[in-house]
C-alpha cells in the first residue's frame, strides 16, 4: 500500500470510527506521517498525553493500517497473576504468531500496550520481584533487534516518570525502538459542546 492509499484508508477508518468517538482531530495526518516514517524504519510509536486527549482512539485508527493489536497493560498484569509468568512470553520473548494464532518464528507479532504505567504491579518471578511490563518490553526489544518486532504504547506518563517506573535501561531501549508523540490539550471526555472542542496539539520528541 502506497502513501496515498494509506491516507485514503485513514480517512475511511476515521469515518467509520466517528460514531464511536464523535470527533476526529485535524492532527491525524501529521501523526500518520510519523507512523509511516517509523514503519519504514521498522520502529514503533509511543503516544503520550493527558487523560482524554485521544491516544487510544488514534491507536485504534492506525492499528488497522499498520497491522498491530491493542491490549491494555492491566490485562497483561491480570493474566500474569492468574496464569503465571509464562504469560510474559506470550507478549514478549515468544510473541510470534501467524494469522491463525499458531506459533511461527518468521512472524513477529506487533502489539500496542495501552495505558502503560497506569496499573502495572510488582510480581514474584522465580522468587524475585519484577515489573511485569518492564520484563515484556526488554524481551520485545531483543526481538525488535533480531526479528523486527514492533511495539506501540499509549501512556499519560512523561519520559522521567517512565524511567522512574521501569528504569534507565528500559527507557533507553524504548527510545531506540520507538518515537514519542506527545498530545496536549483539553480532555475530549469533559461534558462540553463538541463544536467548541479544541484540537489537541502534538509534538515529536525523544523519549
Amino acid at each position: 500500500m502506497d502513501k496515498s492509499e494509506q491516507e485514503k484508508s485513514i480517512i475511511r477508518i476515521a469515518n467509520e470510527l466517528k460514531s464511536e468517538f464523535n470527533y476526529i482531530p485535524d492532527i491525524m495526518m501529521p501523526i500518520f506521517e510519523q507512523f509511516r516514517i517509523n514503519f519504514m524504519q521498522n520502529r514503533g510509536i509511543i503516544i503520550a498525553g493527558d487523560i482524554g486527549t485521544g491516544k487510544t482512539m488514534l491507536m485504534k485508527i492506525f492499528a488497522r493500517i499498520f497491522k498491530f493489536r491493542i491490549i491494555e497493560c492491566r490485562h497483561v498484569a491480570r493474566e500474569v497473576k492468574i496464569s503465571g509468568e509464562n504469560i510474559l512470553d506470550k507478549y514478549g520473548r515468544l510473541s510470534f504468531f501467524d494469522q491463525n494464532g499458531n506459533y511461527d518464528k518468521k512472524r513477529p507479532f506487533h502489539y500496542c500496550f495501552d495505558d502503560l504505567g497506569i496499573s502495572d504491579s510488582e510480581h514474584k518471578l522465580y522468587g524475585n520481584e519484577c515489573n511485569i511490563m518492564a520484563e515484556v518490553l526488554h524481551d520485545r526489544y531483543n526481538n525488535w533487534h533480531d526479528y523486527g518486532m514492533r511495539t506501540y504504547i499509549t501512556t499519560n506518563k512523561d519520559s522521567n516518570e517512565i524511567e522512574n517506573l521501569y528504569g534507565h535501561k528500559c527507557r533507553e531501549r524504548m527510545s531506540e525502538m520507538m518515537s514519542m508523540i506527545v498530545l496536549t490539550g483539553q480532555s475530549w471526555r469533559k461534558p462540553q459542546s463538541w463544536s467548541n472542542q479544541k484540537n489537541p496539539t502534538l509534538k515529536i520528541k525523544l523519549l
